[in-house]
Order: structure tokens, then C-alpha cells, then sequence
């Protein structure tokens, strides 16, 4: 009798053993798939964090070259003006001093 309750005793353990190894086993697998779905969510979401900073840092790039364009071309306009203005008080003065020789 004393053998049959070690004996119970001894399956009952193992038993218990194997089903608690077999709960820890099924929970790493749970945690690992959980873990790689968190994983594979942040790189995915990373990806579009990134490329979405990227695109804003190309389009403020395209903004800022485009306003150096500009003041450019306004730089430009403003010399013309300078000149024309140059040009025509030049033109005024020749105009005016053969006025004077005429008379």
C-alpha cells in the first residue's frame, strides 16, 4: 500500500509537472507570437514615421529652394528696374540738355 502512494504520488507530480511545463510552454509561444505581431506593428508603423518625415523634409527643401528662386528672380527685376530707371533719368537728361541747345 505504501508503494501504491508513492507511486500515486509520483504520477500525480509528473503529471502536474508535465502540465504545468506544457501551460509554460504554450504561454512563451503566446508571448512570442505577441511579441513578434508588436514587433512587425512598430516596424510597419516606424516605416511610415519615417517615410512621412521624409516627404515633409523633401517638400520643405522644394519650399525653401523655391524661395531662394524667388528672391532671385526678384533681385533680378529689381536691378532691371534700377537700370530702366537708370536708363530713362539718362534719357531725360540728354533729352533735356539738346532741348537747351536748341533753344
Amino acid at each position: 500500500m505504501l508503494a501504491n502512494t508513492f507511486a500515486k504520488y509520483y504520477y500525480v507530480n509528473q503529471t502536474r509537472g508535465f502540465e504545468k511545463w506544457r501551460e509554460v510552454m504554450e504561454f512563451e509561444r503566446h508571448k512570442e507570437a505577441t511579441m513578434r505581431k508588436t514587433l512587425n506593428h512598430w516596424r510597419k508603423h516606424m516605416f511610415y514615421y519615417v517615410k512621412s518625415s521624409l516627404k515633409t523634409w523633401m517638400l520643405n527643401a522644394d519650399i525653401a529652394e523655391r524661395k531662394g528662386q524667388l528672391k532671385h528672380e526678384e533681385m533680378v527685376f529689381e536691378e532691371a528696374g534700377q537700370a530702366r530707371s537708370f536708363q530713362n533719368e539718362q534719357y531725360s537728361n540728354a533729352s533735356s540738355s539738346l532741348l537747351r541747345q536748341m533753344d
